[in-house]
């Protein structure tokens, strides 16, 4: 199956007051419930269908590149239920799998992974199985873990010159990781960098923001990297285009967009496996 070509997160001055400040007012605010800052940091997604179109860039411990390849989400966290597309293609365009996840209130999220022409869902998907070789995994594309239950804010700390919330979550049963630490800025409530740890305790993939751009007006991820340790080798997330979906794309874009992969129909993507 080959991909076909288509359109796809002040100042002010006044005179002095002179005012006696009472203790409360020195104290400091209590931080938020580990849900209440994931819960901030999903409410900071678009409220409309979302498309991001992409390169995933796979490194050795050296920095060579050792194969590209193509990647397309579509991202509707504002549905009811929310559910996301994210498919990945080869540097040639052919077609490598595609996740559809939808995430029903008050039950656990169904990940489900097509694969082959015509795509069909892959029986006992492991969501933390290499998503087309990268060091992504496909429920690290999904990040998954902003969906994880309970956890704890430790404190805070600075990340990237940004003070961030230190958000400690334990792995829910089945995940590959035994926990994830996670840098959220306090007042842009994004993710600046997440630790994932194994069940020995050490950490085995750094997941890291690494620049900025904006997209159809809005400030978005460009490049997002993730780091395995031991080893070094790298995967970075690049992307090329993100808008809403159904916006028309800049020309620039649109020239320069690979192709990418009709999604698969809703009703499919909502079967199960």
């Amino acid at each position: 199956m080959k991909f076909a070509r288509y359109a796809v997160l002040g100042l002010a001055l006044a005179a002095p007051v002179h005012a006696q400040v009472s203790n409360t007012d020195t104290e400091e605010a209590p931080l938020p419930t580990a849900p209440e800052v994931l819960a901030r940091v999903r409410a900071a997604f678009p409220g409309q269908p979302w498309l991001v179109r992409g390169q995933l860039i796979c490194r050795d411990a050296e920095g060579t590149v050792l194969r590209t390849l193509n990647a397309e989400l579509r991202l509707d966290w504002s549905a009811v239920p929310p559910r996301a597309a994210i498919a990945l293609a080869d540097q040639f365009g052919g077609f490598i799998g595609q996740l559809d996840i939808v995430r029903p209130e008050g039950r656990p999220a169904s990940l489900v992974l097509r694969q082959g022409d015509p795509p069909k869902a892959v029986a006992d998907f492991d969501p933390g199985s290499a998503a087309g070789g990268s060091d992504f995994s496909w429920s690290d594309l999904a990040l998954d873990f902003l969906w994880w239950p309970g956890g704890k804010v430790t404190g805070t700390e600075m990340k990237k010159s940004r003070e961030c919330h230190v958000v400690e979550l334990t792995a829910p049963a089945g995940a590959r990781d035994g926990r994830v630490r996670l840098w959220i800025d306090t007042r842009e409530a994004a993710l600046l960098q997440a630790d994932a740890f194994g069940a020995d305790g050490k950490l085995s993939r750094r997941l890291s923001v690494k620049s900025l751009k904006k997209f159809d007006g809005r400030w978005t991820v460009e490049d997002l990297d993730l780091e395995r340790h031991p080893g070094g080798t790298r995967t970075t997330l690049r992307v090329l285009e993100s808008r809403i979906e159904g916006a028309p794309p800049p020309a620039a874009a649109a020239a320069a967009a690979a192709p990418v992969a009709p999604p698969v129909p809703a009703a499919a993507a909502e079967a199960a496996p």
